[in-house]
């Protein structure tokens, strides 16, 4: 997240308590092999929504560390 890499994850462990859906990364329903593929279609099929969450993404990880 620091780099601005995207995060398609799970509902499950501790996941949801750092990833907010569709603002800074995707969070599919556990064990949902479907729901993960349209989160990885959802990061992919769009470059502005990339560059936006990205950088969402290194701004959450940020407020993380302080």
């Amino acid at each position: 997240m620091a780099c601005e890499v995207l995060v398609v994850g799970f509902r499950a462990g501790g996941i949801p308590e750092i990833i907010d859906h569709e603002v800074n990364g995707y969070l599919a329903e556990k064990n949902s092999a479907e729901d993960l593929a349209r989160g990885l279609l959802y990061i992919l099929e769009d470059d502005e929504r990339r560059k936006l969450i990205g950088t969402a993404a290194a701004e959450r990880f940020k407020k993380i560390l302080l």
